[in-house]
C-alpha cells in the first residue's frame, strides 16, 4: 500500500473528529449560558477530553496500521523464504541484512550460525568462500552482481562459479537490482541466486550426444559413400562374388544408419509422449535365438549362451522389442573381458516373460547407478568415445518396454558383471489397442 493512501487513511478520521468536536463542543457551551469562570473551567475539561479522545483514536487507527504492515511484511518474508533460489539483501552499508532459507543451503551456512554475518564475509570479505567466471578466473569485487546493483545497475542473469569450502562447485545465474531508494539514494539491492549446476550439466551431456551422434551418423555414411565409389570406378572388373560382398556391405550400413535415426525418432516420441506401438504375436523364445546367435557370429571371443523354452509367445511391437534385445546385447559385448560370457535367460514368471542378459564385463560404478537409464548418459567418457554410442540406448530401451506395461532394471557389480532385465506381459490379443 502506497504511504501517502496509508497517511491519509490515519489522517483524515483524526482530522473529521477533531473539526467536529470543536463545531459542535463550542456551541454546547454556548447554550449552557455559563459564566466566565466556569466556561474556563469547562473549557479545559474540554480540552482534556479531546486531548483524550483523539489519543485513543489515534492509537486504535495507528494500531490497525501497523498491523496491516506486520501482515504485509510476513506475507513477503515468508514468499522469499519458501522460493527455490537464494535471495540476499544487501544495504548500502555493504552488509547482508536478509537471507532466505535456500540461500543459507546453498552457502552451507550452519542452523547455528549468524546467517546475515556469514553472508556479509562473502560478499565483502571472501572469507573461504571464492567466485569465478565460468571459463576460469577470479570474478574481482567490482565486477559483482552485487557491488553493480549498489552502483545502479540491473543485473540479470550473471553466469558464476561458486567454490564453497566443504570443496563442492556450484554453477550460479545470479540477478541483482537496487531493491528501495530513498532521496534518490539506493538503501538496498536484492539479489536472486540460482543453482544451474544440473541445466550444466545437461547441457554438457547434450553437446556429447550431438557430437557423438554425428559421428555415429557419419560412419556408415562415409562406409556408404566408399563402397558406391569403389563400385562406380571398379565394379564392372569385379566378379559377381566382390560385388555381392560390397553391395552386403553397403546394406548393412544402410540397416546401421536406419537403426539410428529410428533411435533418434523414437527418443523424441517418447519424451512427449508419443511413442506408438505396433503389436503382434510373435515367438519370444525365437527372436532371442536369432539376434544372440547374429551377435554371437561377430562378438568373438565373447561367447553368448541362450537359456530359454522352445516357444513363448508375447504380444508386442516385436521390432522394437528385437531393438531392446539387440541394444542390451551389444552393451553386454562391448564391456565384457576378451573371454567374457553373456547368457540370455528368458523364463515365464506368472503372467510375465522375464528376459536377463548377465555378462561378465567391467560392472557399474557406484557413482554411475543412478544414472544409468538417463538419456544421453554414457557412463566412463574415456572409453564411450572408443566403444561409441549415443547414449540414448538403455533410456529408450526402458521407455519401450514401459510402454508395453513391462518393467526394466538392473543389477551390477564392479569388475565383476551385470545383468540387465526386462518383463513383459504373457498372452495378449489382436484386438488389443495396437496405438498404445
Amino acid at each position: 500500500m502506497p504511504i501517502a493512501r496509508v497517511a491519509l487513511k490515519t489522517v483524515l478520521p483524526y482530522t473529521v473528529f477533531a473539526s467536529l468536536w470543536i463545531v459542535f463542543s463550542d456551541k454546547a457551551l454556548e447554550r449552557l449560558g455559563l459564566v466566565a469562570e466556569q466556561m474556563t473551567t469547562f473549557s479545559i475539561v474540554k480540552g482534556l477530553f479531546f486531548v483524550l479522545v483523539t489519543s485513543l483514536l489515534l492509537l486504535i487507527l495507528i494500531r490497525g496500521q501497523l498491523r496491516a504492515i506486520i501482515y504485509s511484511e510476513e506475507q513477503l518474508n515468508s514468499i522469499i523464504s519458501h522460493l527455490p533460489d537464494a535471495i540476499v539483501l544487501i544495504s548500502k552499508a555493504r552488509e547482508v541484512i536478509h537471507v532466505n532459507e535456500a540461500a543459507k543451503t546453498l552457502f552451507e551456512i550452519d542452523s547455528t550460525a549468524n546467517a546475515n554475518l556469514e553472508m556479509t564475509k562473502f560478499f565483502f570479505n571472501y572469507c573461504t568462500y571464492s567466485l569465478t567466471h565460468p571459463e576460469g578466473g577470479p570474478i574481482e569485487s567490482a565486477e559483482r552482481a552485487s557491488e553493480r546493483a549498489l552502483n545502479g545497475e540491473i543485473i540479470r542473469n550473471m553466469p558464476s562459479v561458486l567454490h564453497l569450502p566443504s570443496g563442492k562447485t556450484i554453477h550460479l545465474s545470479v540477478s541483482a537490482a537496487p531493491a528501495s531508494m530513498q532521496e534518490n539514494q539506493i538503501q538496498t539491492v536484492a539479489l536472486a541466486i540460482r543453482d544451474v549446476s544440473e541445466l550444466r550439466r545437461l547441457e554438457g551431456l547434450r553437446d556429447e550426444f550431438l557430437s557423438n551422434a554425428a559421428h555415429d551418423l557419419k560412419t556408415p555414411l562415409s562406409v556408404i559413400k566408399t563402397n558406391t565409389q569403389l563400385f562406380h570406378r571398379l565394379g564392372e572388373k569385379w566378379d559377381s562374388t566382390k560385388r555381392t560382398a560390397l553391395l552386403e556391405s553397403t546394406d548393412r550400413q544402410c540397416d546401421k544408419l536406419t537403426t539410428l535415426i529410428e533411435e533418434l525418432l523414437d527418443s523424441a516420441a517418447s519424451s512427449e509422449g508419443m511413442l506408438r506401438l505396433n503389436r503382434s504375436s510373435f515367438d519370444l523364445a525365437r527372436m532371442i535365438r536369432e539376434v544372440s546367435a547374429n551377435l554371437g557370429a561377430i562378438a568373438y571371443p565373447v561367447n553368448i549362451s541362450v537359456e530359454s523354452p522352445d516357444r513363448l509367445e508375447v504380444f508386442a511391437d516385436q521390432q522394437r522389442i528385437e531393438r531392446v534385445l539387440t541394444n542390451l546385447l551389444q552393451n553386454a559385448v562391448k564391456y565384457s573381458k576378451d573371454t567374457g560370457e553373456i547368457t540370455v535367460c528368458l523364463r515365464a514368471v506368472a503372467s510375465q516373460a522375464r528376459i536377463e542378459v548377465r555378462d561378465t564385463g567391467i560392472g557399474i560404478s557406484e557413482t554411475d547407478k543412478h544414472r544409468v537409464f538417463e538419456r544421453y548418459f554414457q557412463g566412463n567418457a574415456r572409453a564411450h568415445r572408443q566403444l561409441g554410442g549415443m547414449g540414448l540406448g538403455l533410456h529408450l530401451s526402458r521407455q519401450i518396454i514401459e510402454a508395453h506395461g513391462g518393467k526394466m532394471n538392473y543389477t551390477s557389480q564392479l569388475g565383476v558383471g551385470s545383468t540387465f532385465y526386462f518383463t513383459l506381459p504373457l498372452g495378449g490379443s489382436p484386438d488389443y489397442d495396437n496405438n498404445r
